[in-house]
């Protein structure tokens, strides 16, 4: 539609989980660790050398027993007591708002060519499918990977969560309440509807949209694994959908 602005409504929440295998190493490590920093998130997925991580703003002491080879990635390096082996990665592909979400909040310098660490033992195993990543931490239990909090919550039997160290220097778990009540940050993305700001096509649509923002509406986006928005966030959705 020439000409037309769009308008965009935020109608529900996605949070990014970081996931193991359930009794793996990487299960193990996040226990004694009680969660991961960003810092150290980065340097598990990153591209970077030590050294470019550390020109573009890296803590080096968020691995606090680094074996100070390039080559590897230990769990041993974020803790003496983790497990001696080599951490594998996995997520989304490139084709992912997840993959796009999870880069842009990990790697500071990506647009400088910060990415995914392809050298890894495996490189980094990446699907569309959120099932092959399942069976791909089923199959390595050394392996680390993420993805939307939907897979997390229904999978819970199968694998185990980080808790994520947000902007208030408190490490938190990810789940409904803590997604909604914005307490689990950064990991989290909001998930907009997007509508042409045209006279018709709103007369259209809004309602649509008001829907979803109702108690039923709610209850779908629940039912979809991600998380309904709350107060206030919620009440200025109305307001503009109201206004529209």
């Amino acid at each position: 539609m020439p000409g037309s602005e769009i308008r965009f409504y935020q109608v529900a929440i996605d949070g990014l989980s970081v996931v193991t295998h359930k009794g793996g190493a990487g299960d193990e490590c996040f226990e004694l660790l009680g969660g991961f920093t960003l810092d150290q998130l980065r340097w598990i997925f990153s591209s970077y050398t030590e050294e470019e991580l550390i020109a573009t703003g890296w803590d080096a002491t968020s691995i606090a027993n680094s074996d100070g080879d390039e080559t590897t990635h230990l769990w041993s390096e974020l803790s003496a007591d983790c497990p001696e082996t080599e951490i594998m990665i996995a997520g989304p592909d490139s084709e992912s708002g997840t993959y796009e979400y999870f880069s842009e909040t990990i790697f500071p310098d990506i647009d400088n060519g910060e990415t995914f660490d392809d050298v890894r033992p495996d490189g980094y195993f990446s699907s569309a499918s959120d099932e092959e990543i399942i069976t791909y931490l089923d199959e390595n239990n050394d392996a680390i990977a993420y993805f939307g909090f939907a897979y997390y919550s229904d999978n819970q039997d199968k694998i185990s969560a980080a808790a994520i160290e947000n902007a208030d220097g408190e490490f938190v778990m990810p789940s409904s309440e803590t997604v909604a009540d914005g307490s689990y940050n950064p990991l989290a993305r909001r998930i907009y509807m997007n509508l042409w700001n045209d006279e018709a096509a709103l007369a259209v649509t809004v309602p649509f949209v008001q829907f979803g923002l109702g108690p039923q509406g709610a209850v779908l986006v629940s039912q979809t694994g991600y998380v309904p928005i709350a107060s206030p966030d919620l009440d200025i959705a109305v307001s503009k959908t109201n206004s529209a």
